[in-house]
């Protein structure tokens, strides 16, 4: 099956994988709603719905980051780019990170990584926590 963008364009699933640190935890999630509702026009989506897995240090009780992954689209992840690019923060991202990227640098920041959930987390050295 093949899908294209607005402009014809053909695009391709991906996994996107958004992480953030805990401590930018709610403008996180607020950015991320502000995206989701205005930008890819999602609808049915809330604020407690970004974000809303926490992550930590696997074997440990810690809660270190939040996280949310879903399906998505070639194209969705240069929207996303985009938007951590127009919000220049100091904690975001400015493009698309994968399992080559510097690992330390993506727990540093609120980014998106491509790749399936499991080999994500498991690269990043996370795990869900309750």
């Amino acid at each position: 099956m093949q899908a294209f963008d607005e402009f014809g364009r053909e695009v391709f699933p991906v996994v996107i994988n958004t992480i953030c640190p805990v401590a930018y935890a709610e403008p996180a999630r607020q950015l991320a709603l502000r995206h989701m509702t205005t930008v890819e026009q999602a609808s049915g989506d809330t604020l407690g719905r970004m974000l809303d897995i926490n992550l930590g240090p696997i074997g440990a009780d810690e809660i270190t980051h939040v996280f949310c992954s879903r399906n998505a689209y070639t194209h969705q992840v240069g929207m996303v780019v985009e938007a951590f690019q127009q919000e220049s923060l100091p904690w975001g991202g400015t493009r698309a990170y994968s399992l080559l990227s510097d690992r330390e640098e993506v727990k540093r920041m609120f980014c998106v990584v491509l790749g399936p959930t499991s080999v994500v987390l498991n690269w990043l050295g996370l795990e869900v926590k309750p």
